[in-house]
């Protein structure tokens, strides 16, 4: 029971955490909607705005996963003595987890970049 507990919790804070990229993201891209109609007026391609956001998002994603691994991994001593027969220190269950939230951070970014990849660059740019 304490595990299913626990269980839905950590999916309600994913939930949460993805909520969270997902606004982050849909803000940074409708600050950045003249940048993208100027690189879709000289040219760019829908998929070549994808991956620039796909990009500048991963990036920062990324970095706080990695930040994330590293504080789990110096802190674990902590929960050492709460576990049951597992270590706080697992390599597989961090690198499990960081892959769990990478790939809910980039749908949680893939949603704003499939949005600013069908702006219209006219509307983009007289919108500035």
């Amino acid at each position: 029971m304490m595990t299913g507990l626990a269980l839905s919790l950590a999916l309600v804070a994913l939930f949460v955490a993805s909520l969270g990229v997902y606004a982050l993201s849909a803000y940074s891209v409708s600050q950045r909607t003249g940048e993208f109609g100027v690189r879709m007026a000289l040219g760019a391609t829908p998929s070549q705005i994808v991956h620039r956001v796909l990009l500048d998002g991963g990036r920062l994603a990324l970095a706080g996963v990695v930040a994330g691994a590293l504080g789990a991994t110096w802190l674990g001593h902590i929960l050492e003595n709460q576990l049951y027969e597992t270590s706080a220190r697992d390599p597989i269950a961090i690198a499990l987890a960081a892959g769990a939230l990478v790939l809910v951070l980039l749908v949680a970014l893939w949603i704003p970049a499939r949005r600013a990849a069908r702006l219209d660059p006219t509307v983009a740019l007289h919108a500035e």
